[in-house]
């Protein structure tokens, strides 16, 4: 049966398509687009293979559970709260991410009303989090196609440049910025946080291993890893396309690509403001599920508690002033995702002690730390 594998791909994908995506016009502008071209493949296959590892862990527990039940099963003792916490940190930081980006979004459809929708887009996706899980693939499924009615509207908008004279520059041309603070160093570790940002799709991983049981039960097969590669590398396709697109119709793009197009074309604001909030929404509803469940059966929280922590603990981080996008991109990506890329590539050692692949896996481990490395330099003023 076709759907179920679709869905899957669309559950993933449609996860990791969202927020990380307007961070990437500023970051390809800093690079040039034949250097960002390497980076997105990298970042792919990095995480193509964390979010295979992820799904064998989570398939070795009979009783499903999340990040904190496998942290307890092979993490040693003393360091399985720490990356639970550190698990739960990042979660609540990727939701305050999503609602940092949500007023510039209904700024475009509303404008003077950002703070407002905000509000509401808060509040529609905690009444989310009270619904049945079985409707996610469908919602990310439809998540999926307005992330691709952006990109399109993006590529028919009507730009100054042109797209063969913006192949033709990118990669170091006219196009590229001058280099960070740090010199070669910052230029090439500063897309560090954002692609990790962008590609990491952990939180949807343990959906799809939900399909591929209930699809193998009832006797049918379910190409686990190859629905994770798919549903991993395709939005590698989709960010190089906006990429394209943005930079064609504002070479100038800032940190946040949205406030960027503004002005574009008459009818694109209304379009993009729509069409974002429309899968930033699907994004924050998984996430904020994964967030409940975490709390829910790995710390065996009551249902409503656990809801309450979800609903209320990004908004507290945003109240409190977090609120600069690619600063707090960079952080959870360079920081949170990066360590969570070394306890996942730790996990399945333990877990797979005898896997023919097991050696190479160390090589992901040097990617996450220079990301960490990175932050901690850019937070100290070092670059």
């Amino acid at each position: 049966m076709v759907a179920p594998k679709i869905l899957a791909v669309a559950l993933l994908a449609g996860t990791i398509i969202g927020a990380g995506m307007f961070s990437l016009p500023f970051v390809v502008r800093t690079l040039g687009l034949g250097t960002s071209a390497l980076y997105f493949i990298a970042f792919a296959a990095v995480y193509v293979a964390i979010h295979r590892m992820y799904a064998a862990l989570l398939e070795t527990r009979s009783t499903g559970g999340q990040f904190v039940n496998l942290a307890e099963a092979y993490l040693p003792h003393r360091m399985a709260p720490v990356a639970g916490g550190i698990i739960f940190l990042e979660l609540v930081l990727v939701l305050t991410i999503y609602l940092i980006l949500a007023p510039a979004f209904v700024e475009l459809v509303a404008p003077g009303m950002g703070i407002v929708g905000a509000a509401v887009f808060w509040a529609l996706g905690s009444v989310a989090l009270f619904f049945r899980t079985s409707w996610l693939g469908w919602a990310e499924m439809f998540g999926i196609v307005a992330i691709l009615a952006i990109v399109i509207a993006v590529l028919l908008a009507d730009g100054g440049m042109s797209l063969p004279s913006f192949v033709y520059f990118g990669g170091g041309g006219p196009l590229a910025e001058p280099p960070p603070a740090g010199g070669l160093v910052g230029a090439v570790l500063l897309p560090f946080g954002p692609f990790l940002f962008s590609f990491a799709g952990r939180p949807a991983v343990g959906k799809v291993v939900e399909v591929a049981r209930a699809i193998r039960a009832s006797g049918r097969p379910f190409p686990l890893a190859r629905i994770i590669a798919w549903g991993t590398a395709f939005p590698a396709v989709v960010y190089a396309a906006f990429v394209v697109g943005v930079l064609r119709l504002a070479p100038d793009a800032g940190p946040d690509a949205v406030s960027s197009l503004v002005g574009v074309a008459s009818w694109l604001p209304v379009t993009l403001g729509t069409l974002g909030l429309v899968t930033l929404w699907t994004s924050y509803v998984v996430i904020g599920v994964n967030v409940q469940e975490t709390l829910e059966r790995d710390l065996r929280w009551k249902k409503v508690f656990a809801a309450a922590v979800a609903i209320a603990a990004p908004l507290a981080l945003y109240v409190a002033g977090v609120r600069e996008f690619f600063t707090a991109i960079g952080f959870a990506g360079g920081v949170f995702l990066a360590l969570e890329g070394i306890f996942i590539v730790v996990m399945w050692r333990r877990a797979f002690p005898h896997h023919p692949w097991r050696f190479t896996s160390w090589l992901l481990v040097p990617v996450f730390l220079a990301a960490i490395a990175y932050e901690v330099m850019h937070l100290a003023g070092g670059v």
